[in-house]
């Protein structure tokens, strides 16, 4: 038996002083209070929950004795999940997906529902005021990468379901890829749910998934997915690359330098032209790239394009075709430096990031692939001008836009 001890004074006025519930921290007095009670709590309260008036409740001592007193009155769980009617979102995503649906001519919330169980969006019944037909849970891909996350989300699926709520998740991936598709789908799942069509599950069928137990749960990193990347290993050569006075190449190692080239590429490609000298320059045992080298093998590289054997776009050479984006191949500054990564392969981490995130900033952007992606905890000037280059290179082809300082897949 829980007897509220707080009403009206003889001229019908309620003071809003409840005593310890209005001090910090209040609220556990009342949870201890509330939660005694083994089979049965009976209310006993001469004060209705609709009497308090919001506006003048200032601890959350007392708020939390409005809902309280409004669930013993009402026996209504879905009386207490807050309303959200100003605008708020986690991401960029699910920002996209509330516009599209709007534009479709749904009436749509944003984060509704209380602490750890807000749902991302919730769709309005149509017919009933101040009822939702389908909760909308927005997912990156995240999601798909972790085991923790997973599990976590399955768990909080099955408590809203079994609360009365009907879930609809989208994944970022599928979204970017046919957003008309995903709206589809959430039409005929209101439609079907209208109808009142969709059986319902069983309540013994809401099991709670068996969670393996973890000793050392490590979060997975960004890198995890991608291989490692490959390192030519050439023969060491002891040949002189000798010029004339008017810096012609006199020599007669031409079919050499260019079968090292294509070994390298077989093992590296798609490889910055750069770096691609430096490898047959070393396996030659010369340290320096001077003019007269550097001219003799451009002249020894066109030769192998004008042949088929080889692609250049730029300062990329690939042994086949160039792609705009090329797998992520993951190598230590001692591998291949930073500045020597392919602006098609930054490209592609740049799309993976975004696919995860939606949207971006620069800066963020930069960090994500340096240090998450390829291990460079220093993020120097040089770093961030060659991811630099692959954004405006992405920019260029209308992969990526860039809007309101954030960088997003091109809609």
């Amino acid at each position: 038996m829980l007897s509220v001890g707080y009403g009206k004074d003889s001229q019908g006025k309620l003071s809003y002083n409840f005593g310890p519930l209005n001090k910090e921290g209040g609220y556990k007095r009342l949870n201890v209070a509330i939660t005694r009670s083994r089979f049965k709590t009976v209310v006993i309260s001469s004060i209705l929950p609709e009497e308090l008036d919001e506006d003048k409740l200032s601890a959350d001592g007392v708020r939390h004795l409005k809902r309280y007193l409004d669930y013993a009155k009402n026996k209504d769980f879905n009386r207490l999940i807050e309303k959200t009617e100003a605008l708020a979102f986690d991401s960029s995503f699910e920002e996209a997906v509330y516009d599209t649906l709007i534009k479709d001519g749904f009436s749509v919330s944003s984060q509704v529902g209380c602490s750890g169980y807000k749902i991302d969006l919730a769709i309005k019944h149509p017919k009933k005021s101040g009822e939702y037909i389908l909760g909308i849970e927005c997912d990156g891909s995240q999601y798909h990468s972790s085991r923790f996350a997973r599990d976590r989300d399955k768990i909080r699926q099955i408590i809203l379901e079994d609360l009365g709520w009907k879930i609809h998740r989208i994944w970022s991936e599928d979204w970017i890829d046919n957003r008309e598709h995903e709206v589809e789908k959430i039409k005929e799942r209101v439609k079907t749910l209208l109808k009142g069509s969709e059986t319902p599950l069983p309540k013994n069928s809401l099991k709670l998934p068996k969670v393996e137990t973890v000793a050392d749960f490590k979060e997975i990193k960004l890198n995890s997915k991608y291989q490692k990347y490959n390192v030519a290993r050439l023969p060491l050569s002891n040949i002189s690359l000798e010029f004339n006075s008017y810096s012609e190449y006199i020599g007669n190692n031409e079919s050499k330098i260019m079968n090292n080239m294509l070994s390298v590429l077989e093992a590296e490609s798609p490889i910055e032209r750069e770096l691609l000298f430096k490898r047959v320059l070393k396996s030659f045992n010369i340290q320096k790239l001077g003019n007269r080298i550097e001219k003799l093998l451009l002249g020894l590289l066109e030769d192998l394009k004008r042949e088929g054997k080889v692609y250049v776009n730029q300062n990329t050479v690939s042994f086949g075709k160039i792609e705009i984006s090329c797998p992520v191949r993951i190598s230590t500054e001692e591998e291949r430096p930073f500045v020597f990564i392919p602006k098609e392969e930054l490209g592609c981490a740049i799309i993976d990031i975004l696919k995860n995130t939606f949207s971006i900033t620069k800066e963020a952007l930069i960090t994500d692939i340096a240090r998450e992606i390829y291990g460079n905890n220093r993020k120097g000037s040089k770093i961030e001008a060659k991811i630099e280059e692959a954004i405006k290179y992405l920019l260029k082809l209308n992969s990526i836009e860039e809007s309101n300082g954030k960088i997003q897949m091109k809609k």
